[in-house]
């Protein structure tokens, strides 16, 4: 296999972003008009798009045993799904840069289903020089919807890759952390939250609930670090382009940090800061998963069970999830800014 017949998803996925960048500027120099779609929208594509390709690896190359091409190697039409998709994307992203850039009329209403040679369809009626449609719904915004729906399908492959790929990732994070926690402090905190297992006959599930503790926190530090060797993206083409609308994920883990355990915040910051695992590849399809897990990526659900702690501490410094509602924004499926797994997850119930 040719280096660039193995990098086939890399090469789509970087040219997709190109486009991506490309339209959001021609859109910005537009300024608002109301058949167009607003460059904060389709900044807000463009990071779900970014969140999708370093999520599962699409911008590195081939031979880096973190790609999705090294993940697909064995999988030749799982891997021809996910180009056919970037294909789309690019066509599409294409399109609306030609509209943006006034290479084609960007048609309105039931104008999209004729020819430019074709006369007005019988809903139109002149309006000084042009022609107004009762329907105004352009060409573009269509374009958009499906840039949007692209993508989420672009998500529900990783879920299905990801659900059909055999692993244990509380293994894999044990082994592969250089600089561990010490679970001292997670021991001698289930102590403080719990006074009446200062016992003898109770040491040992405050030893082993603190180490659990401990073991939570390097899967979480394992799944953050393995994500950002998976992220790494080509160096922008456009210089001029401004990310700021497009780092909304890196906003939501900033507050997902925040809100779980202000007392920690320091502490979760730091070690963030250094990168403490050993080098991680992907893990390969099982195609004889792949069947089961699309069926359990429709019904995802979460299946952890929770306690709360009740202590004698105040309200803002108690343990608590992010709420559902404030990582999503309304748009599914999304990434878990703890785990960094693709989730499908609609009830807040579900996501605590």
């Amino acid at each position: 296999m040719t280096s660039g017949r193995a990098s086939a998803i890399a090469t789509q996925a970087r040219s997709c972003i190109d486009d991506f960048k490309i339209l959001s500027s021609l859109v910005q120099d537009l300024g608002h008009q109301s058949q167009w779609i607003s460059n904060s929208m389709i900044c807000d594509e463009l990071g779900r798009y970014q969140i999708w390709a370093g999520n599962i690896g699409a911008f590195q190359e081939a031979q880096l045993p973190v790609s999705l091409d090294y993940r697909l190697r064995a999988q030749p039409k799982i891997a021809k799904q996910i180009i056919e998709l970037l294909e789309d994307l690019e066509e599409t992203l294409k399109d609306a840069c030609a509209i943006a850039s006034g290479e084609r009329r960007n048609r309105l209403g039931s104008s999209l289903n004729h020819d430019e040679d074709d006369k007005p369809p019988d809903n139109c009626y002149a309006y000084g020089q042009e022609t107004i449609v009762d329907q105004q719904r352009s060409e573009f915004q269509e374009l958009f919807e499906s840039i949007g729906e692209t993508i989420t399908s672009l998500f529900k492959m990783s879920m299905m890759i990801r659900n059909a790929t055999p692993r244990d990732r509380y293994h894999k994070a044990a082994n592969a952390l250089k600089e561990p926690f010490d679970d001292r402090y997670d021991i001698d905190h289930v102590g403080h939250k719990f006074p009446r297992l200062a016992t003898e006959d109770s040491e040992w599930l405050k030893i082993r609930l603190g180490k659990a503790i401990t073991q939570r926190r390097h899967y979480i530090r394992y799944c953050r670090e393995h994500r950002d060797r998976l992220s790494r993206e080509p160096k922008p083409g456009l210089t001029n382009y401004n990310p700021a609308n497009s780092e909304r994920q890196a906003k939501i883990m900033d507050l997902a940090n925040a809100e779980s355990r202000p007392d920690l915040k320091a502490y979760t910051v730091a070690a963030r800061l250094t990168g403490s695992i050993a080098p991680t590849s992907a893990s390969t399809l099982v195609p004889a998963n792949l069947e089961t897990a699309e069926e359990a990526s429709d019904e995802a659900q979460s299946q952890t069970s929770y306690a709360t702690l009740v202590g004698v501490d105040d309200a803002s410094s108690r343990l608590h999830v992010v709420s559902l509602k404030k990582v999503t924004k309304g748009v599914y499926p999304f990434e878990c800014p703890y785990c960094g797994e693709i989730q499908n997850i609609r009830q807040e119930r579900s996501w605590r």
